[in-house]
């Protein structure tokens, strides 16, 4: 075989191997539930984790047992988060992370159908940055949540605070690994987008 077609032959075999390490990212993104293919609420920069909250509103806390123990207690300054709604428009997405760039730990929790006063399916996603572990309840059904708030934070702001509750009866399993975290109840204040309503006319 000549050295043309070889060159040929090793940068299909390359592409190729890059378009299935690209489709297999994607796939893990989108079962944890990390990122999807909405854009966040607010971009603060390129940071991965860096958003910034609308307002000193938002909150997270829980504490987590077994591997990675700590209790988080994330709100005003000290919280970046993002809301968005899942790719296939069934349900919410809220991102919570830490202000403290060295904190290298990120909580996703995926809502079923948010409904003030009732509970829902809830998928919860712990995301340790630096070195790439999750640790998932993957859609099984053995999280749940409450939202005990649902409103617009005002009446022009393209936004709304959702709280609630939401807690796991058994422990989330590391996603490739055979790591666990135990986590308590999980109190929640995150933002989603919500549209502006248009001016009536006149």
């Amino acid at each position: 075989m000549s050295k043309p077609a070889i060159l040929i032959i090793a940068g299909i075999a390359a592409k190729a191997t890059l378009s299935l390490s690209a489709l297999v990212f994607t796939a893990v993104a989108l079962t944890l539930g990390a990122c999807g293919a909405e854009e966040p609420l607010v971009v603060e920069d390129g940071t991965v984790g860096a958003y910034a909250c609308p307002n000193e509103n938002g909150s997270l806390a829980v504490t987590l047992y077994g591997q990675n123990a700590r209790t988080i207690l994330w709100r005003g300054a000290d919280l970046r988060c993002a809301g968005m709604p899942r790719p296939d428009g069934e349900g919410i997405r809220l991102r919570f992370s830490s202000a403290d760039a060295e904190d290298s730990l990120a909580m996703v929790l995926g809502l079923d159908t948010p409904v003030v006063g009732a509970e829902t399916g809830a998928n919860v996603t712990l995301i340790l940055e630096d070195s790439g572990r999750f640790f998932s309840s993957l859609k099984a059904d053995n999280c749940r949540a409450r939202v005990d708030h649902d409103a617009p934070t005002s009446e022009t702001a393209p936004v709304r605070l959702l709280a609630g509750l939401a807690w796991c009866v058994s422990p989330l399993r590391e996603v490739n690994g055979d790591g666990e975290i135990t986590l308590g109840d999980i109190e929640f204040k995150g933002f989603v987008p919500w549209p502006v309503p248009e001016p009536e006319a006149s």
